[in-house]
Order: structure tokens, then C-alpha cells, then sequence
């Protein structure tokens, strides 16, 4: 029961979006919300890298699709309802709602400043076109999952 509990409390740590409460023996989860401010405070400032991976299209929607590129993204000023992403070398800029984003994740190895944003949507990209799709709800799911092994 140790061991469990202590596992909880590193993730906690490792990912801060967990807390860890005991009750009757029984370690029990609570996911929070996305922190707004500190994406807000992050404009200008941090680069992350999107999980989902974007998903590249030739020439827009419905064009045919290219190979995986993981870009560095440029969390931007605050709009209404959410941030403005820019790609690094690229000309792509898009708004990324608060709700489309489950949390922020650091990456340390690349250094301070850069991280993971992992969403709630598939991010697309093609031509001058940057739109997003919601996730099905198996891919919700297996994302929650994956931080409950």
C-alpha cells in the first residue's frame, strides 16, 4: 500500500496534475483544470511541443497527407477565449482555446522554457491552414489511461 501511494505522489510531482488524497486506506485522484495563468504567464516566454503530434496535410483540408513533423510552437498573447500559438520558422499562427488544452507537461532535457502541451484536440495543419478536431473519445480515454498505470 506503501508503494502505491508513494507511486501517486511522484506523479503528482513529476506531471502536477494530480493530488493525492487518502481515504479509508484508499488512495483516490483528483485531475484539476487546466491552469490558465500559467499559460497566460508563459506568453512570449516558454516553446512546447504538441501532444497529439499535428498532423500535416499538403495544401490544406483534404489534401493528401505529409509526414509527422514535431514543431516547436510559440505560446503567443492572450485572445479571447485562449492563446495564440505560432510555429517556430513556419507562418502558422492559430488560437488555441483554454478548454482544448488537458495540461502542460515540462521538458526539462530540452531546458527551462520549453515543454509539452497536451490536448484535447487534434491540431492539422496545411498550406496556410491551421484547424483543429476534437479527439474521439477513445483517444480521451486512452490519454487519461496512460497516466493511471
Amino acid at each position: 500500500m506503501q508503494s502505491r501511494i508513494r507511486r501517486f505522489q511522484l506523479r503528482q510531482h513529476a506531471l502536477g496534475r494530480y493530488r493525492v488524497a487518502v481515504a479509508q486506506g484508499q488512495p483516490k485522484l483528483k485531475l484539476r483544470g487546466m491552469n490558465k495563468q500559467r499559460l497566460k504567464d508563459s506568453a512570449w516566454k516558454t516553446r512546447v511541443r504538441f501532444r497529439p503530434i499535428p498532423q500535416r496535410y499538403d495544401g490544406g483540408p483534404g489534401g493528401a497527407p505529409l509526414p509527422e513533423a514535431d514543431r516547436e510552437w510559440i505560446i503567443g498573447p492572450e485572445m479571447p477565449g485562449g492563446m495564440m500559438m505560432y510555429c517556430v520558422n513556419i507562418p502558422y499562427g492559430f488560437v488555441l482555446g483554454f478548454d482544448q488544452v488537458r495540461e502542460f507537461i515540462s521538458d526539462p532535457i530540452r531546458g527551462e522554457g520549453h515543454g509539452f502541451l497536451v490536448l484535447k484536440v487534434q491540431v492539422n495543419t496545411g498550406g496556410d491552414h491551421v484547424w483543429a478536431e476534437p479527439l474521439d473519445p477513445s483517444a480521451n480515454r486512452a490519454l487519461t489511461a496512460a497516466f493511471f498505470e
